[in-house]
């Protein structure tokens, strides 16, 4: 199953998000800066994701 998500850039970030067989994979156009920070860090926010150690 894929599920794609994009997030609503506040300024000049886009994300887009998809996911296939629970692997996920993030695709980024524009500057990263302050101002973007919200929408990048709900880009990478996947629930019930294990984070590496």
């Amino acid at each position: 199953m894929t599920k794609t998500g994009k997030t609503d850039p506040p300024g000049r970030l886009s994300a887009v998000v998809t996911a296939t067989d629970g692997i996920h994979a993030v695709s980024l156009t524009g500057e990263i800066d302050h101002s973007t920070g919200d929408a990048l860090r709900q880009a990478l926010a996947f629930p019930g994701a294990s984070r590496p150690g």
